[in-house]
């Protein structure tokens, strides 16, 4: 909708002065310099006081294993719920990935897109369902 977005995550529970200065940071750099507006900027600050921050990188996402089974449980009325389990175990986690840049202290700049299309696959599969047609024809 054109308009700018911004995830952030503490990758912690303590530091919230840190994650607030690294949002301001951002924001007043992008009145500044603004960024692309089809892009969605997802932030991980590093749970530790400012000044012990290594610096800023931009990244890509790391990956998980897949996350546990659901949790069942009941609420206080007796219905069902369930949780999300637990995420999986770092799969990805090398240097250039949002989860690299989180353990060596650094703020973690991820550039995401909302179009999940895989657009390079789209001539393969035009290919695809024509001969899939041609066979039914």
């Amino acid at each position: 909708m054109g308009a700018p977005a911004i995830a952030v995550s503490l990758c912690g529970d303590t530091h919230f002065h840190t994650a607030a200065q690294v949002v301001k940071e951002v924001v007043l750099s992008d009145k500044e310099h603004p960024l692309p507006r089809n892009r969605l900027l997802n932030i991980n600050v590093p749970d530790c006081p400012l000044e012990a921050l290594e610096g800023w990188e931009i990244t890509r996402l790391g990956a998980r294993h897949r996350a546990e089974d659901m949790i069942k449980d009941t609420d206080p009325r007796g219905h069902a719920i369930y949780w999300i389990g637990p995420p999986g175990a770092k799969q990805d986690a090398g240097p250039g990935t949002d989860f690299y840049a989180i353990e060596n202290n650094c703020v973690s700049l991820t550039p995401l897109q909302v179009d999940l299309t895989a657009h390079d696959s789209i001539a393969t599969l035009t290919h695809w369902l024509s001969q899939t047609t041609e066979q039914k024809g």
